[in-house]
């Protein structure tokens, strides 16, 4: 998949999130416990700037 449409379908799935997220902000999109957040972080699953 490209990059632009990765993140046209990041748009319409997320609309009301900005393109960098806190762990809440993530949490909250993904539906997942702050452990789990922080491990998808960990093992690279989720891009950190």
């Amino acid at each position: 998949m490209k990059k632009s449409e990765l993140k046209e379908l990041y748009q319409m799935k997320f609309p009301d999130y900005p393109d960098i997220v806190t762990i809440k902000q993530l949490r909250e999109m993904l539906g997942v416990s702050r452990a789990l957040a922080y491990r998808l972080i960990s093992d690279g699953e989720i891009q950190v700037v």
